[in-house]
This record gives structure tokens, C-alpha cells and sequence, in this order.
């Protein structure tokens, strides 16, 4: 996947919009506003940082500034139902206006800080949720602005939420330096094929030392830590897959590790369970959250 610069230029501060297609648009990019998105249809994979995992009907996202993602939707939509999502495109401008250091707006202070890692509120109270959205359908930016206070305080109150990627990324990093941008397109391009830390340096035009300590440096963690956490996260998307289920095996070498008995050691470090373990609990664990 090659990572796109979107500038969105917003006329005003708030932008919302109402997708509805037979698929949402496959893009790996990334910008400078921060997303919040509510999906009223449609099932997937995001793709968020270094997470992959999968989306579905009243889930809700905000991804901060300028932290790559797509929404891939599913390809096995044989009943064709459209993919629709509220989506809210907030400029930096909006957040760099408000008194974010006053007591009062801890929380919203709170949540940007876990959005530059993206974040996934699951809600108790999806009707109320989306019909904030809904009413945000307009171009009163006064009215917006207000809406989407009440947006996030409704999330806070009805939600639990989960961070998404393990990475922060620094918007002149991802703006001008074309030798991480290569970079991490080569590994989301190939982490399911057996790449390695040779590749990586080669393809960026580094000796394996200087690019370890250049990698470690952009995204805090070792090549080989960022490029397992990747593939763990694409194994347990697999695992949670119903249509088609994988086994273990299948899970384990089509996310990249040619190793069922290393796949099983990072598995569990990374998650703090089996593989064999995390598929029998996953009906659990999604009843629970």
C-alpha cells in the first residue's frame, strides 16, 4: 500500500460528511485534520498506525492528525448492502482555539492525546451516539462546534474505548521524510511475505546498523518488534474472521511468520494469550467489551 498525503482544506473547522457506497474508499493516507468516524453499515479491516483490525456496524473511530489509515471493506459482501459512515473531519485550528489546559476541558485534552494513536469507542448507547451525528449533517458551524463537545462527552460517558496503534507519528516525520514514508510502505506492502531486516535497510539505502538506530528513533520500537506487532495484529484479525475461518496454521503463515512455534511465542507476548487460546475466548471477549 503506498501512503498518501491528503490535505483536506477545509472551508470551515468542522467538515461532516455522509458516506454511502458499495465500498469504502481503499486508501492508506493520512492528514492533518483529525477524523471521527461513525460506521452505520458495512464491515471491514482498518488499517490504523500498526494496527489491523476489523470494523463493523456502530463502531466508532477517531484518528488524529496525521495518523495514517484505511477503511478496507470486507470483500465477501455477496448481498452487495451498501457501506455508509458518519465521518467528521476536525482541523487542527478547531482543538488550537479552546482553553485546552483549563480544568474543564481534561477530558477532551485527554482524549486528543490517545487520538494520536487512534482509539475505539465501543458504545452502550448507539442510538443516542448517532443521532449527534446525524444532527451534525449540516453547515451551521456554530451548532457543529457545540454538537461535537456534546459528541465527546457522550462517548466518555457511554463507551468503553481502546487505543489502536502502538505508534505516535510526528507530522514532520510523515511530511518530510520520504526515507520513513518508504519505509513503512514497504512493510505494510509486504509483512505477509518473508521481509527482512536486510530488505528494509536496503530499500532505503542504509547499512543494517544506521538503519536500526534511525527506525528505533522515528517510531520507538525495533524494526523487528514493529514488523511482529504488525503481523500478530493481522493474525488476530484472522482468528476473529468467521467468513472464511482460519486455523491457527493458516492464521499463523499468512501473516508473515514462517515459524508456527515462534508465531506462538510472539502471539502470546504481544496479546498475553495462545493463538488456540484467543480464538476459543474471542466470543467471550467481544461479549464482554
Amino acid at each position: 500500500m503506498k501512503l498518501h498525503y491528503l490535505h483536506k482544506n477545509l472551508e470551515k473547522s468542522i467538515k461532516s460528511t455522509y458516506h454511502e457506497d458499495i465500498s469504502f474508499l481503499k486508501l492508506w493516507h493520512y492528514h492533518p485534520e483529525s477524523e471521527l468516524v461513525y460506521i452505520v453499515q458495512g464491515e471491514g479491516t482498518l488499517y490504523a498506525g500498526d494496527f489491523i483490525g476489523n470494523f463493523k456496524k456502530n463502531d466508532i473511530f477517531f484518528l488524529g492528525s496525521n495518523l495514517p489509515h484505511m477503511f478496507e471493506s470486507a470483500s465477501n459482501n455477496s448481498s452487495k448492502e451498501l457501506c455508509s459512515a458518519y465521518v467528521l473531519h476536525i482541523s487542527p485550528a478547531y482543538f488550537e482555539q479552546l482553553p485546552l489546559d483549563q480544568i474543564e476541558f481534561s477530558l477532551l485534552r485527554n482524549i486528543l492525546t490517545l487520538s494520536k494513536q487512534g482509539i475505539h469507542f465501543k458504545t452502550n448507547r448507539p442510538n443516542i451516539v448517532f443521532e449527534t451525528f446525524k444532527k451534525m449533517m449540516n453547515e451551521n458551524l456554530a451548532f457543529n462546534s457545540l454538537c461535537l463537545l456534546q459528541l465527546f462527552l457522550q462517548l466518555q460517558e457511554t463507551s468503553s474505548s481502546s487505543p489502536l496503534s502502538n505508534i505516535v507519528y510526528q507530522t514532520a516525520d510523515l511530511n518530510s521524510d520520504k526515507r520513513l514514508q518508504s519505509t513503512l510502505q514497504f512493510i505494510m506492502q509486504n509483512f505477509q511475505s518473508d521481509i527482512s531486516l536486510d530488505n528494509a535497510a536496503s530499500k532505503v539505502g542504509m547499512n543494517k546498523t544506521a538503519f536500526c538506530r534511525y527506525f528505533r528513533h522515528k517510531t520507538g520500537k525495533s524494526f523487528i518488534s514493529y514488523l511482529n506487532n504488525i503481523r500478530v495484529q493481522y493474525a488476530c484479525k484472522l482468528l476473529s474472521d468467521q467468513q472464511p475461518e482460519k486455523t491457527v496454521s493458516e492464521a499463523c503463515y499468512l501473516s508473515g511468520f514462517n515459524s508456527l512455534s515462534y508465531f506462538h511465542r510472539i502471539f502470546k507476548k504481544t496479546t498475553g494469550y495462545a493463538p488456540s487460546q484467543f480464538k476459543k475466548e474471542l466470543p467471550s471477549m467481544i461479549t464482554a467489551s
